[in-house]
């Protein structure tokens, strides 16, 4: 498995997982799913707030992001 920083060719993968998180109901707070131009965003934000994604057999397995503190 390899971690690296996620680039725009991940949008549709990130997007996905993201958004199933939604559905479920357990992995976020957001109660509308996301759509890619939404994700894409993250990658223009401070260098210091990134978007990771681990790579598995070419396939996107997982992401992660660090984020500006929200008061949610």
């Amino acid at each position: 498995m390899l971690v690296r920083r996620a680039v725009v060719g991940d949008i549709d993968a990130i997007t996905h997982i993201y958004n199933q998180g939604i559905e479920d109901r357990t992995a976020t707070l957001e109660t509308s799913p996301k759509s890619a131009a939404e994700i894409r965003g993250w990658l223009d934000r401070d260098p210091r707030y990134a978007v990771l994604v681990a790579e598995a057999e070419g396939s996107i397995a997982g992401w992660a992001s660090l984020n500006p503190y929200d008061h949610r």
